[in-house]
């Protein structure tokens, strides 16, 4: 049987998943080849991979607290499905644990005890270390990727009693853990352990964190009750994942005030802030447009009365603006839907009734 050109095979191989792909590697020596150190056909892979990346779903079925089964499954750009697993894990899921996308191969689930770091393609899971240091707990976890450094890197944020006498006096100590990918090898990935930074975290946080283009930003906690940390009127702080630096950002203006209520939202490589107004089903969306010099843009005003269900605006969280102008939105307890910006009607787009969590990620053949 005569062979396919190679620049053939190549262009037909990058297509596929990664899934596929690691099924082919026994077929013969040319595709173990292509698929374990072949650097143009991981970059061709990757591109295509990036420019069509993977929806994430994540749910969690408890057995017995702290052990728990997360389900895992994955869809492409199309909505066909792609993978589906589950592991056995041990996660403190009150209050919630976080699904972290890195807009890269990895994602981060963590909570305030546990933190893994999973490849949804090679269907791997791996719990990182604990600290070599007892924290009180762990409140906030950052996650995300740094491209030209073939690094990710995730922020933990913990709260460590400074004078033992004294029952109020906490700082906020941040710790990174480096995962790096080497030059030489495309599939292999490494491990630092964790490493204290000296600057110590100015601001309580709250929510999940978002990461955007090198920078990992949090709500800055309005009422932080027992923590006896500085305070004041900034309302976002970013987190420098390269130079590894804590910032503010300035919200827009309408939500300077601490009456006001906001989300952020990580859409494609823009900073999304959704600020709740007082009509409890209206919301306003923002983007960051300008880092240097702090400027939002207004993209659109969404009344939820519309939708035709009883959801209020604090229930919908943006996931993805698409090139049809539509908006992409997970609502609590429902599952997915689609806003139309132009012709502002919503669409249902998958119903799922459980406690989920979505996030996008990009196929790849990292392994642990």
């Amino acid at each position: 049987m005569p062979k396919l050109p190679e620049n053939l095979t190549v262009d037909i191989l990058s297509r596929l998943p990664v899934k596929t792909l690691c099924r082919f590697k026994s077929i013969s020596r040319d595709f173990l080849t292509y698929l374990s150190d072949d650097h143009f056909f991981h970059q061709l892979h990757r591109l295509r991979s990036q420019k069509y990346p993977f929806v994430l779903s994540v749910t969690f079925s408890v057995e017995k607290e702290p052990l728990a089964t997360v389900h895992i499954s994955s869809s492409d750009h199309r909505g066909q499905p792609i993978n589906q697993f589950a592991k056995k894990i041990e996660i403190e899921l009150r209050p919630v644990a976080d699904l972290l996308p890195s807009h890269h191969h990895l994602v981060c689930i963590a909570s305030r005890n546990n933190i893994y770091i999973c490849n949804p393609s090679r269907e791997e899971l791996l719990p990182l270390p604990p600290s070599s240091v007892l924290r009180k707990f762990c409140p906030a976890v950052g996650f995300g990727c740094l491209p030209s450094k073939k690094e990710y890197k995730v922020l933990k944020l913990s709260y460590v009693q400074v004078d033992l006498d004294d029952p109020n006096n906490w700082v906020i100590e941040a710790e990174i853990l480096t995962i790096t990918t080497p030059t030489n090898n495309l599939c292999e990935v490494y491990f630092s352990s964790w490493r204290v930074l000296e600057e110590w975290c100015p601001y309580v946080v709250e929510g999940p964190s978002v990461f955007v283009n090198g920078f990992v930003h949090w709500k800055i906690h309005k009422n932080p009750g027992w923590v006896q940390i500085r305070g004041g009127d900034e309302r976002i702080l970013s987190f420098n994942l390269e130079e590894e630096k804590f910032q503010t950002l300035p919200p827009p203006l309408s939500v300077t005030g601490y009456d006001s209520e906001f989300e952020l939202a990580g859409i494609r490589g823009n900073l999304w802030l959704v600020e709740y107004t007082h009509e409890s089903f209206v919301m306003e969306l923002w983007v960051l447009k300008d880092r240097e010099n702090p400027l939002w843009k207004r993209e659109c005003r969404i009344d939820c009365r519309t939708i035709g269900k009883d959801i209020g605006a604090r229930m919908m969280h943006p996931l993805d603006f698409q090139n049809a102008g539509e908006i992409l939105f997970r609502v609590d307890e429902f599952g997915l839907i689609r806003y139309n910006v132009k012709n502002k009607t919503f669409s249902d787009l998958r119903e799922e009734k459980s406690s989920f969590r979505f996030c996008y990620y990009t196929d790849g053949f990292l392994s642990f």
